[in-house]
């Protein structure tokens, strides 16, 4: 019989804690990653999984994907599906904020969009989001506090636009949040939440 060589231990590797963004970074460096739609995006940001979002759009290269970003970290943070997955899109929300084309967002007109657009995704149930009336009551609120979208020509007719189509209890909400009164100056925060 011949002798069978005893198999080597091989060492375990450590569990990365928290989402590994270097590696999700260095996946970004390796390969172009292909546009995802809002639906695909929406998946993902349900799901928790901040790196595949970084892969997907690739946040501190320009301002545009930095806004975008926010916006699916809003979701990500708001459906996450444990603790550890909120957690990481609250933090990397808040090194967006720090570190990207963000920072400079003194008007607030880009988390302000973010946050309308999710408002009226939620209240319509668009973009790969469930239609949730209470989400779309915090988004749409979190955009007014912006001054959401006052900063913007033609922010009454946007208004009046985004009204139109919305379903009786969507109107009910949007309206209750936009009812007609703009935020005083005494409404900004810098709270994010």
């Amino acid at each position: 019989m011949a002798k069978t060589k005893p198999k080597k231990k091989l060492a375990k590797k450590p569990k990365a804690k928290g989402t590994d963004l270097d590696r999700a970074f260095a996946k970004v460096g390796k390969s172009k990653a292909k546009k995802l739609t809002s639906a695909q995006l929406a998946a993902l940001a349900l799901k928790g999984d901040v790196e595949a979002l970084v892969v997907a759009i690739q946040p501190f290269t320009d301002g545009a994907s930095d806004d975008e970003m926010y916006k699916w970290l809003e979701v990500a943070a708001s459906h996450g599906p444990t603790a550890k997955h909120r957690k990481a899109a609250e933090s990397l929300s808040s090194d967006l904020r720090e570190s990207s084309s963000l920072r400079y967002d003194d008007d607030q007109l880009a988390t302000g969009g973010a946050h309308f657009e999710l408002g009226v995704a939620y209240l319509t149930g668009a973009d790969g989001l469930p239609r949730d009336l209470t989400r779309a009551a915090e988004q749409l609120t979190m955009a007014k506090k912006r001054h959401y979208p006052w900063s913007l020509q033609g922010a009454e007719k946007l208004l009046t636009e985004t009204r139109k189509p919305l379903a009786t209890d969507g109107r009910a909400v949007f309206d209750r949040i936009y009812d007609g009164t703009k935020p005083s100056p005494a409404d900004d925060s810098d709270d994010d939440s």
